[in-house]
């Protein structure tokens, strides 16, 4: 009985505390999910600006660096990137990037007038279809073929100049196949946008290949009060898919400007309180998740401290609803640190569903429980907002359904560690 007391009295205290983390984390999102911010790619120094802006906020709350003078931490990835325009023309009539079609990010420059293949199941299986291909120069032509096909074209086999995947709606953008550029393209593009009637399609791409783009994780902490050397770490990455040509940039307000404005209001209230944690809390904004990981595995490879004195590893990505509650990756494979959580939430009533889930390679959390770092990666569940990798994931349509209870949750789940 008395512990039910205290614990709703702890609960209701609790909620006066923390009153302004929205009007914090919308701002924040807004910030990053603008179109000053290029998408927070590789494209118009997009992530460096993305990288500033944290930065900044780290050293509003006065956070430590492990590197003197700097937050950040830099290496360089391989990526290929679009900054001019891309234009894919029928009858005069030009397809909008982001609405009609989307290009492969691993393709190459091209500008041409290509004449149009169309090829369907049936005609790959003609044996007919087959000689004559044999006698057809497909580096002058444009295969138009159904996204189910697309697992047997998308290596290019006929070496065409373009192939476009036709699906009723598009699929989501990714750039991680774009740590290379092939010599031809792929775009995925909305059923019918080209004519059966057409014959021809104009194209004009042009990507620029980086070996080693320089990019940079941002790094803080609060030094803990009695064991200085133990570590939480809250991650969160800042890149997103940034711009595919001129006019067209992927905002990432849930994937993931949620997530590191978390992080955010996070370290924003352990700077005010900096006596309440006996542990360091670490602050990790990756850059190079969208691209593979990559972030945060050069960090496992070039830890800034002793990656066994980690108490506990908390990924923040994809935060922005939650009608339908959170998800724990890892929950299975670290099962009492899960089961506080539970019975924090249980007490306090933060959040109407808590899912567990087992390890999945899905977000950075993964490196480092590859190395036996304790680490849970927590996304929002609901049906309220759905939009993902594509043009349309703006901060003003954003949520927030759970964030509320979550930052509460998380704030009171670490008093416990």
């Amino acid at each position: 009985m008395i512990k039910y007391i205290f614990f709703n009295v702890f609960c209701l205290f609790a909620v006066v505390l923390y009153t302004q983390d929205l009007s914090y984390a919308r701002k924040i999102v807004d910030t990053l999910a603008s179109s000053s911010m290029f998408g927070r790619g590789y494209v118009n120094a997009g992530d460096s600006l993305a990288a500033q802006f944290i930065a900044d906020e780290y050293k509003k709350f006065k956070l430590n660096s492990f590197t003197e003078n700097t937050y950040f931490q830099y290496y360089t990835l391989p990526i290929n990137t679009f900054s001019d325009s891309i234009i894919i023309s029928i009858n005069n009539h030009i397809l909008q990037g982001g609405k009609d079609f989307y290009i492969a990010a691993f393709s190459g420059s091209l500008n041409a007038e290509k004449k149009i293949i169309r090829i369907n199941e049936k005609l790959l299986k003609s044996n007919r279809f087959k000689k004559k291909a044999l006698k057809i120069d497909f580096s002058e032509k444009v295969i138009i073929a159904d996204g189910n096909l697309k697992q047997k074209l998308q290596s290019n086999p006929f070496k065409a100049a373009a192939v476009f995947f036709e699906f009723k709606e598009l699929p989501a953008w990714s750039i991680s196949n774009g740590n290379k550029q092939e010599q031809w393209l792929e775009a995925n593009i909305i059923k019918n946008s080209i004519p059966k009637k057409v014959k021809k399609v104009k194209i004009l791409t042009k990507s620029v290949f980086y070996d080693n783009y320089i990019t940079r994780n941002v790094i803080g902490y609060i030094p803990g009060y009695a064991v200085k050397d133990s570590f939480i770490v809250v991650t969160a990455h800042y890149d997103h898919l940034g711009c595919m040509g001129k006019g067209v940039y992927f905002p990432g307000a849930n994937d993931n400007a949620s997530g590191v404005a978390l992080m955010l209001d996070i370290a924003r209230y352990y700077s005010e309180k900096k006596d309440s944690l006996p542990y360091s809390i670490v602050f990790i904004a990756f850059s190079g998740e969208e691209a593979g990981l990559l972030g945060s595995f050069y960090f496992v490879n070039n830890p800034l401290f002793p990656l066994k004195n980690v108490k506990l590893l908390l990924n923040l990505d994809m935060v922005g609803t939650g009608s339908k509650g959170i998800k724990v990756v890892n929950a299975t494979e670290f099962v009492d640190l899960f089961n506080k959580f539970i019975s924090i939430n249980d007490s306090c009533k933060y959040l109407s569903v808590i899912e567990k889930r087992g390890s999945a390679a899905n977000s950075d959390h993964y490196p480092f429980y590859e190395r036996g770092v304790p680490s849970f990666f927590i996304y929002t569940l609901g049906d309220e907002y759905k939009e993902y990798h594509n043009i349309y994931d703006k901060a003003d349509k954003l949520p927030f359904t759970a964030y509320d209870g979550l930052f509460r949750l998380i704030v009171n789940f670490f008093k416990y560690l």
